[in-house]
């Protein structure tokens, strides 16, 4: 038996070669023979060294490492993997879920044939945080058409969401709002995703109730100031109590229809609120114009004369004007009587309307034929006209005769020439007129004269 100084540490082939020793001694053999020097023992050495490592990496049950054996060892005949968490396993690379956060000292233990063991320890430590999907709500009532507000509280590794709330509606904001448009139980579902797709769910059941929507119409949408608007509600839902306010310090509480009269004009803001037994009361506002009727005021009716002409002003500028000639402008030229006169001024639907009537002062009027039979209807040819400072009217036979003449408007002639009667026929007068205002007019032209 040979003991080395120390042991061989390192695995592999070695030679024992006999020499002699320093003190003088000699190796001898079983048979007592020396050995040489020559000689030599060929031996190899296997030592038995457990060494692993491993890669650890995430599950949706924990953490999962793979370990991986490299220990040294030709005549290895025995494995045992300790993981430190009481597992235990006999495989060459085994593969192990740590289910729980810690710190675990994994040991590898081999034996070989030759009765040598060794065993390699590491320590691993293992952070496991599996998904929790929680959240909570804000406090009931739960109404339709009024936000619900979740808070999500889940617990997790680089999470992601997603909302169903019983409809066809999802979302995956972290901490959503949600207006609910009809009534019933609605189950709600949270889905919370780690970063390596692991999941948890949370649920919940919201009854919500139907609550009130606020709502009311008035007519006439155009109002006028001193006319009646009417108020109908409208509201949805099971109203318990209304209340009115019309932006001009009255108030109500009746639910049916309400007649109002502003009387004064400007922009009005309309608010409902109403009550629900259960659900938080709903309020709407709307804005209600009211408009001042235009006043309108065209003068006292009046006169011209032959083409004299004068306006008239509807005044209220900014508004719409309608003439009853067609026109639509604020001032219109008028040069043309007798006749009516009618304007609409019209101010967002309120509408004012003033009449004048405008007479002809100078009335003139030629007359085509006559009738001197006595019967006193149309027995003298007369110019029908008044207004004139100056009037001559001469009446001559076909052969150009002047039969009769007169400067005085009111004369006319009655069908005779030197006291004798004209024969039926067709003769011409000639007419010069001299109006009020100036103005001349001068005519010739045929008449009849039927008997």
């Amino acid at each position: 038996y040979l003991v080395l100084a120390s042991p061989i540490t390192v695995n592999g082939d070695y030679t024992l070669r006999f020499q002699h020793g320093l003190d003088g001694n000699i190796v001898l053999d079983n048979c007592g023979n020396e050995m040489s020097f020559l000689d030599s023992l060929p031996f190899t050495v296997a030592i038995a060294d457990a060494e692993f490592d491993y890669l650890l990496g995430k599950t949706c049950f924990g953490d999962s490492v793979v370990f991986f054996n490299t220990s040294v060892g030709d005549t290895i005949n025995s494995i045992t993997w300790n993981f430190g968490d009481g597992n235990v396993s006999s495989d060459f690379n085994p593969t192990h879920n740590f289910d729980s956060t810690g710190s675990y000292w994994v040991t590898l233990a081999i034996s070989d044939t030759g009765g040598c063991s060794n065993k390699d320890s590491v320590l691993i430590n293992t952070y496991v945080e599996p998904p929790v999907a929680a959240f909570t709500v804000s406090s009931p009532p739960y109404c339709v058409n009024v936000p619900v507000s979740f808070t999500n509280s889940s617990t997790g590794q680089g999470l992601s969401y997603e909302w169903q709330f019983g409809t066809a509606a999802t979302t995956n904001d972290q901490d959503p709002d949600f207006n609910f448009l009809n009534e019933g139980l609605f189950t709600i579902l949270l889905t919370a995703m780690d970063s390596i797709g692991c999941t948890d769910s949370a649920s919940a059941n919201l009854s919500i109730n139907t609550g009130v929507i606020a709502d009311f119409l008035f007519t006439p949408e155009s109002l006028c100031v001193g006319d009646t608007i009417q108020f109908s509600n409208v509201s949805a839902g099971n109203a318990i109590g209304v209340n009115w306010d019309f932006g001009n310090g009255i108030s109500d509480t009746s639910s049916a229809g309400l007649n109002i009269v502003y009387q004064n004009s400007g922009a009005y803001t309309v608010t409902l609120i109403v009550q629900d037994s259960v659900c938080l009361p709903d309020t709407v506002s709307k804005e209600i114009m009211v408009f001042d009727y235009p006043i309108v005021n065209l003068g006292p009716d009046t006169s011209i004369c032959i083409e004299e002409k004068f306006s008239l002003n509807a005044g209220n500028p900014g508004y719409a004007h309608n003439w009853s000639t067609g026109e639509t402008t604020q001032t219109i030229v008028v040069k043309q009587a007798p006749q009516t006169l009618i304007v609409l001024v019209d101010n967002n639907g309120c509408v004012g309307k003033d009449t004048v009537f405008v007479d002809s002062s100078c009335p003139f009027f030629i007359p085509t034929a006559f009738t001197p039979n006595g019967d006193g209807i149309n027995d003298e040819y007369k110019i029908i006209t008044n207004g004139a400072t100056a009037f001559r009217m001469a009446i001559y036979n076909r052969w150009g005769e002047m039969i009769f003449i007169t400067k005085d408007g009111s004369k006319g002639w009655d069908g005779t020439f030197e006291g004798k009667p004209e024969e039926m026929g067709t003769y011409i007068y000639e007419l010069q007129v001299v109006f009020d205002n100036g103005v001349s007019r001068v005519s010739k032209g045929n008449i009849t004269l039927i008997r």
